[in-house]
């Protein structure tokens, strides 16, 4: 897509956290929570965080969105699997993911979130920004 639409990413060692704390929270007993990330990015923003980590211009390739509908519909009859993957690249380019209380749902299970670019200074072993 145009790498436009947002989404609340969450680091796979917040979502542990957020497994751990709730074994032991009253609150969390037979209740769903809706958990994402510490902010809502695009895809275009994690490329310009991924470009400030690294230190250098990244190239951006686009793939417009009509053709993962339509490699969703032709790989349909022949892998089910494929087809829903293009399905849900499809959905992730044109459908906002925004986890609307995300900070306030880890403020309950006194969880701080991970940022984008403080989870890729971990990937890439630079020093964390301040505040995570």
């Amino acid at each position: 897509g145009q790498g436009t639409t947002r989404h609340s990413f969450i680091a796979i060692a917040d979502v542990a956290e957020y497994l751990v704390r709730s074994m032991d929270a009253p609150f969390a007993r037979n209740k769903t929570f809706e958990v994402g990330g510490a902010e809502a990015l695009s895809a275009l923003d994690v490329v310009r965080t991924y470009e400030e980590v690294l230190g250098q211009k990244l190239r951006v390739s686009k793939t417009p969105e009509s053709i993962f509908r339509a490699i969703a519909f032709v790989l349909k009859p022949f892998s089910p699997a494929a087809s829903n993957i293009m399905a849900l690249n499809y959905l992730s380019a044109t459908v906002d993911g925004v986890v609307p209380r995300a900070s306030e749902i880890a403020a309950e299970f006194g969880i701080s979130l991970t940022t984008a670019e403080n989870f890729l200074r971990q990937k890439f072993r630079q020093p964390a920004v301040e505040g995570d």
